[in-house]
């Protein structure tokens, strides 16, 4: 699925991606306070940083 806003313009969600540590294979609020569901576009967002909120979520 391609993600929306974030800084991976429109990149798809790689999963499972790794977040501080910990391997998700699922769209995830962790780290976020306001409870939207976003994606790592890389295996690993500890590295690479770049991410993109789930549509429809």
């Amino acid at each position: 699925m391609s993600t929306v806003g974030g800084n991976s313009e429109g990149a798809p969600c790689v999963f499972p991606f790794k977040f501080l540590g910990n391997t998700y294979d699922s769209c995830t609020t962790s780290g976020r306070s306001d409870g939207k569901m976003w994606c790592a576009v890389t295996k690993s967002f500890d590295d690479d940083r770049k991410w993109g909120f789930c549509p429809d979520q």
